[in-house]
């Protein structure tokens, strides 16, 4: 029941009212968010399972698209499709297994239908081992729809009759299937994703070296600024120090004065003087 909510900002320039973006447009804007992702240090099974859910939605709308448009369904197009696949993959091993896990495993939906389009012997899909072996994840409802839509130049490359009768054939006794692929359908996060980031997980991760630099310039920053402000507080509480010492002894210096003072004032006065006591000498002689 956890909402998670993850805004993203990027400098990324992709036309987003594009009709048709090239296959580097999209791997430049997928790098940016990843690279988003690493910035803020977020764990990495967690960025894991953000493409995992990614990639589902881009495969359902890329083969959801497939089987409703007739004319994507022929072998340029298919050609086509596969070029772009060999571009992803190339462009998740670059950015990195371990954020993005194995190529292969991304777009199956749309690798599948790529391949059953470029068969050349497409009498062996009449067969369920071949089927299994080409197309497992695609069902059969999937399966004659791609091939009653298939076109090509080539006269000899016709999808042959008795491959869609054995189809429709096989079809009707199973359970009904759907032709399109669920876009909004959500995996679970697993607990263990939600996992922040310590010293060794910093040490094992493998951050982009551009990431390390960026992290060390940032953290070298803190600390100018900490030392900074630690010493504008030093000198503070020692120009309050002398001003308190130098107080307290212009304090006691005037204390001092005060009471020796005091003292002079308090003390007894004498006011004999030398006549007087010689007079007291002559009268006692007397």
């Amino acid at each position: 029941n956890t909402n998670i909510n993850i805004n993203i900002n990027t400098n990324t320039n992709v036309n987003i009212n594009k009709h048709i973006a090239s296959m580097s447009d999209v791997t430049k804007f997928l790098s940016e968010v990843l690279r988003t992702f690493q910035m803020n240090f977020i764990y990495v099974e967690l960025v894991k399972q953000f493409f995992d859910q990614l990639f589902i939605v881009i495969d359902a709308i890329l083969f959801n698209d497939i089987v409703l448009r007739k004319e994507l369904c022929s072998f340029q197009k298919a050609n086509e499709i596969e070029t772009n696949i060999h571009l992803f993959d190339f462009w998740c091993e670059k950015e990195g297994q371990e954020w993005l896990g194995q190529p292969q495993s991304r777009l199956v939906h749309v690798r599948q239908a790529s391949e059953v389009l470029m068969l050349h012997d497409k009498n062996s899909l009449a067969i369920a081992s071949k089927r299994e072996e080409y197309c497992s994840e695609i069902n059969l409802t999937q399966l004659k729809q791609l091939l009653s839509f298939y076109s090509s130049e080539a006269l000899d490359d016709k999808v042959p009759f008795t491959v869609l009768y054995s189809i429709s054939k096989e079809q009707s006794k199973g359970p009904k299937e759907n032709l399109l692929l669920d876009s909004m359908h959500v995996n679970s996060l697993t607990s263990r994703t939600l996992h922040y980031l310590e010293t060794v997980d910093l040490k094992s991760i493998p951050f982009p070296i551009s990431v390390k630099e960026e992290f060390a310039a940032t953290i070298s920053e803190e600390i100018r600024l900490k030392e900074n402000s630690f010493t504008s507080e030093s000198n503070n509480e020692s120009f309050a120090s002398t001003s308190t010492s130098t107080s307290t002894l212009s304090l006691r210096d005037t204390l001092a004065r005060s009471s020796s003072i005091s003292n002079n004032i308090n003390s007894p006065v004498n006011f004999s003087t030398p006549s007087n006591q010689n007079l007291n000498n002559l009268n006692k002689q007397n």
